[in-house]
């Protein structure tokens, strides 16, 4: 008889097997009793990639942002698409960030497959497809064209990127680099993180080992680098025309609003918004946190362009048990230092001057929204307005159709 299997002996595979079993409790304690931060809900419809750092998950079939999102087999929102491009077909790409997407609006009413039906419509039969992935920045936006759309033969590319470039924080690796410093990681590796990002028990724990950094520093908005720098935007552009240019492609330039609450926000008295900072400060070292909640929310009353104001609050916030209230202020932190100082006017400036330099179509959104007068009801909502609304998506499409029938009755001028 074997020593596994002898008197007083468990069979060898009985430890394993435990431990199998906890681990298994454990992920389903912590999906049923334990919500899913909105970061995890996000990450849900991600996955790591090794040149793209993420992109959408394929074949999706689920509710995101109260919105039900499908996604292809080219990590695409919206049906599978035909490689190679069947003949005759007049294919148009539109490569860009979340507000491409559709974050929080019908995948019908996002502006890609708005812009189709509208030129159904006027009788010009184009397929466009929603190459929006959120997160992605003009970085992304160059090796997603070069790597992936190319092989889908776009007789047309349209880019809107802004956003992310502007920011200094992204859904995975925030290492204080910009994003020409990423480098392609081991398929591997990403592998295994994919794995990993799927169980809401290392969600949990992720969340605990995040907020522990951030608390001790490691994510300071302050010194933290923008993704990519204005002089890399305008960089990646000019490299998005010329690999377009290259392969006989047209390209449409957008230049998309950034629609950021601090421009909207005054600043009534920074002196006393300190004093009252520091007022919080004192009553935290006391013990008194409701008293100190109290200070931190009128010292952002009267500034709200200062990180530490946030991130003080979101401590007495999370202290007090406002779960909801600290989510929406630990949301709000990352756009504090990128955005205040008005960026996104810098950007849009270099949309317009590339596309000038490079001849090439500019749909002005930005103009648009301004000339329409609806305000912030052509965006999701106050707690999201970041991203457009169906009204707003409706708006884009039309002017990206226009420019597409353009380019379409152009073409078939052509002897």
């Amino acid at each position: 008889m074997s020593r596994e299997s002898g008197p007083g002996k468990r069979p060898a595979f009985v430890a394993p097997l435990v431990t199998v079993l906890v681990l298994l409790a454990i992920e389903v304690v912590c999906r049923v009793f334990i919500a899913p931060s909105r970061l995890e809900k996000i990450l849900a419809i991600l996955e790591r990639d090794p040149a793209l750092i993420w992109r959408l998950r394929a074949n999706l079939d689920t509710v995101f942002e109260s919105q039900p999102v499908r996604t292809g087999t080219q990590n695409l929102r919206g049906a599978t698409f035909a490689v190679p491009k069947p003949e005759g077909t007049f294919r148009v790409v539109a490569l860009g960030a979340s507000p491409t997407f559709g974050w929080g609006v019908p995948e019908a009413d996002a502006y890609p497959p708005w812009a189709q039906s509208v030129l159904a419509g006027r009788e010009i039969t184009a397929e466009v497809i929603n190459g929006g992935t959120p997160g992605y920045t003009t970085w992304q936006g160059v090796r997603r064209l070069r790597d992936h759309v190319l092989g889908w033969s776009p007789d047309v590319v349209t880019v809107a990127y802004d956003l992310n470039d502007l920011d200094r924080f992204r859904f995975f690796n925030n290492d204080g680099r910009v994003d020409a410093e990423q480098h392609s990681d081991a398929p591997a590796r990403v592998a295994i993180q994919n794995a990993l990002n799927r169980s809401a028990a290392y969600g949990l724990l992720r969340r605990g080992l995040l907020r522990a950094a951030s608390r001790q520093g490691a994510f300071d908005p302050e010194a933290m680098p923008r993704r990519v720098p204005l002089e890399h935007y305008r960089a990646n552009l000019l490299e998005i025309d010329r690999i377009c240019r290259e392969n006989g492609v047209e390209l449409v330039y957008l230049k998309m609003p950034i629609n950021l609450p601090f421009q909207r926000l005054a600043v009534i008295d920074p002196i006393e918004a300190v004093e009252e900072r520091r007022r919080g400060d004192e009553a935290r070292a006391a013990g008194d946190w409701p008293r100190a909640l109290t200070h931190y929310r009128d010292a952002q009353r009267l500034d709200p362009t200062i990180v530490a104001t946030y991130q003080a609050l979101l401590d007495a916030e999370r202290h007090e048990g406002l779960t909801a209230e600290a989510a929406k202020t630990e949301d709000l932190i990352p756009f504090v230092a990128a955005f205040r100082d008005r960026a996104d006017l810098e950007y849009n400036r270099a949309v317009e001057d590339i596309a000038r330099e490079t001849n090439r179509p500019l749909v002005d959104v930005v103009a648009a929204f301004d000339a329409d007068g609806r305000g912030d009801g052509l965006w999701n909502s106050v707690e999201d307005p970041f991203h457009p609304n169906a009204a707003g998506h409706h708006i884009i499409g039309e002017l990206v159709a226009a420019r597409i029938e353009s380019i379409a009755r152009a073409r078939q001028a052509r002897p």
